[in-house]
């Protein structure tokens, strides 16, 4: 047998443990890098609607563990062993609901190219190591004479490694910069909420990647996932702060535009005779009514939801529909971030 080459590109493999861990590491091993850049993407990407969720979830789908020469994915499409452990059947279920949510998401050529990239490093690797065959044991020797005593050598434990500084330097920093946009923000300047946020999570991912050079600090992870999670609530509070919430009733008579955080928008076009209008519902229903006889030109956009335009239910995000064709036509531009667009004749 032929001894593995050593120019060859490491396997991409996740070590064996905790079922939830070690894609970081896998990609980390596989280019040459250091996981903590890894785990920064990963979590930068979850603002990004969750998709460094479903990148994670498929990575332990298509990465195998060390030992194991099948992926749970090949192992699934391929056999011939396909049981699966209690913790991969939640990890299959938790792939399917966050999938569906991406089905018809702009982003899902973003979650094709990384499979393509997670798979080609895969199959680059994917030619198991051989090992030259041992070599049969030496015979026992039997001293005639028994060998001295020795006496154990006393076992001195290792100094404590020094604490890195970075931490603290990161925090400083990070709340220095929170705290000079959130003065910016109060002194009058139109600015949301979330942008302290991401500011201070901007600093502590700088951090994480000094910290892959020169010493890291655990407490970071910590605050990146807080940081994290409050950059995501505060996106979605923003719209319900600066455009309310309830029920509005909207009566334009030509161009207008209106906003709405949460709720449920009524759009009354018979006073209307021409003109762009735009209507906006964060969270909610928008409802249009339409007179009879009135001609429209609709631009319909709904991220999460239902389209209903004149009886006829859409499944797709993004609709143009033209009814009549007056002149004095009006330009719609409809928009829903999750909920439904419902456009009426009466």
């Amino acid at each position: 047998m032929t001894a593995p080459d050593a120019t060859a590109a490491p396997r991409l493999q996740r070590p064996y443990g905790t079922p939830f861990r070690g894609v970081c590491s896998a990609l980390a091993r596989a280019t040459g890098t250091d996981p903590v850049l890894w785990r920064v993407l990963f979590a930068v990407l979850v603002v990004f609607d969750g998709l460094g969720i479903l990148l994670y979830l498929l990575g332990m789908l298509l990465i195998p563990y060390e030992g194991q020469p099948h992926s749970l994915a090949e192992r699934l499409l391929h056999g011939p062993d396909r049981r699966m452990s209690r913790p991969e059947m939640w990890l299959l279920i938790a792939l399917a609901i966050v999938g569906i949510g991406y089905v018809s998401h702009p982003r899902s050529a973003v979650v094709i190219a990384v499979a393509g990239v997670v798979g080609y490093l895969m199959w680059r690797g994917r030619q198991d190591p051989t090992f030259p065959a041992p070599a049969p044991p030496a015979p026992p020797v039997f001293p005639e004479v028994a060998e001295p005593y020795v006496p154990p050598v006393s076992w001195t434990p290792s100094p404590p490694r020094p604490r890195s500084p970075l931490g603290g330097i990161t925090f400083a920093v990070a709340a220095m910069v929170a705290g000079v946009l959130a003065l910016v923000g109060v002194s009058g300047v139109d600015m949301p909420v979330a942008v302290p946020i991401a500011g201070a999570l901007a600093v502590v991912g700088i951090g994480l990647v000094a910290g892959s050079f020169f010493g890291r600090s655990w407490g970071l992870f910590l605050l990146a996932g807080l940081l994290t999670l409050s950059l995501g609530v505060a996106t979605g509070v923003q719209p319900l702060i600066d455009d309310g919430v309830g029920k509005r009733d909207w009566s334009p008579t030509g161009t207008a535009s209106y906003r709405l955080g949460a709720g449920k928008g009524v759009l009354d076009l018979t006073n209307a005779e021409s003109g762009d209008i735009t209507a906006h519902v964060g969270f909610g229903q928008l409802l249009v009514e339409v007179p009879t006889g009135r001609s429209v030109d609709i631009d319909a956009r709904n991220d999460y939801g239902d389209l209903d335009l004149f009886g006829k239910s859409y499944g797709g995000r993004h609709q143009h529909r033209t009814l009549g064709s007056s002149d004095a036509t009006l330009h719609l531009h409809l928009s829903v971030r999750a909920g439904e667009i419902k456009v009426v004749q009466q």
